[in-house]
């Protein structure tokens, strides 16, 4: 069986206003991908999910929900949830929670979490293979 990796031109930073940046993503595939915006820059991710990033994630998602269960602390876990503070910056990290008071904060029915009417979640957290190697 052979392993196809799929890079293309969207996975670069590209220089750009917000607009163009939301522009970008209007058509973007949701949930097929990761789109970021900083600092005048955007970046779209098409990088496939394998076992080992989706295995990693799920028990990272489960380990710290376990803990947040054992030591009574209100959570809400979010894997791949997106955050937009407008004109500045989106991300969507791999897994993120919001803890405590702030735990039921973000109504249902809410897109794209807004953060300049919400608050951050209060721990993120991104799986990477290419950034940390621990074999």
């Amino acid at each position: 069986m052979q392993q196809l990796e799929t890079r293309g031109i969207t996975d670069r930073w590209i220089k750009g206003s917000w607009e163009e940046y939301l522009a970008a993503i209007k058509n973007f595939p949701e949930n097929q991908g990761k789109s970021y915006y900083y600092n005048g820059y955007y970046r779209l991710e098409m990088t496939p999910i394998g076992f080992e990033h989706a295995r990693d994630n799920h028990v990272v998602f489960l380990g710290v929900s376990l803990y947040a269960i054992l030591k009574e602390i209100p959570f809400q876990g979010l894997p791949t949830c997106s955050y937009r503070k407008r004109g500045i910056r989106e991300v969507q990290p791999d897994i993120s929670y919001y803890l405590g008071e702030k735990a039921n904060l973000i109504p249902n029915g809410t897109s794209i979490i807004d953060l300049n009417q919400y608050p951050p979640p209060d721990l993120v957290i991104e799986i990477s293979k290419s950034t940390f190697n621990l074999q």
